[in-house]
């Protein structure tokens, strides 16, 4: 079995269907969202398993469980699922740079001059969850607002 197949397959379908629902028609916001995912390896969540980040997203995310989409129909052959799939097979690889979450704000980078990324997402407009508005919205502090894609805000 081809174990990075099947991680990049359904980190596609989560960030298409996750996308579509909040900023329908916005590539940048579903590669951001893909990106979040990436983020969260890097940071060492869940032991960097691919699998078990995506299983989680629900716990950190800005909507209650039930509104988040996990079942609706992906069109495998629709020109904006086939190009999400090609960006998270690089995205996977480690061949795409983070230009959509990354903070453009020097005050906000870490490390050797490396951007802050985002691990948290959601639509300002229809935030629901309110471990979402009190943890990460009312706490710029720790988690700064550091990009938007479509109707998606990108938090640190």
């Amino acid at each position: 079995m081809n174990v990075g197949a099947l991680v990049v397959g359904q980190v596609a379908f989560f960030a298409y269907r996750e996308g579509e629902r909040l900023s329908p028609g916005c590539r940048d916001a579903k590669l951001g969202i893909a990106h979040v995912v990436r983020n969260r390896i890097e940071a060492g969540w869940d032991s960097g398993d691919w699998l078990k980040i995506l299983a989680g997203m629900p716990i950190h995310a800005a909507n209650n469980v039930e509104e988040m989409d996990f079942k609706s129909y992906v069109d495998a052959w629709s020109q904006d699922f086939r190009w999400l799939h090609e960006k998270c097979e690089q995205l996977y690889e480690g061949r795409l740079t983070d230009e959509i979450t990354a903070s453009a704000d020097p005050k906000k980078a870490f490390g050797a001059g490396q951007s802050q990324r985002a691990l948290f997402y959601g639509s300002l407009q229809s935030l629901t969850r309110q471990w979402f508005i009190d943890k990460i919205v009312h706490c710029p502090a720790e988690h700064p607002r550091l990009a938007d894609a479509g109707t998606i805000t990108f938090f640190g």
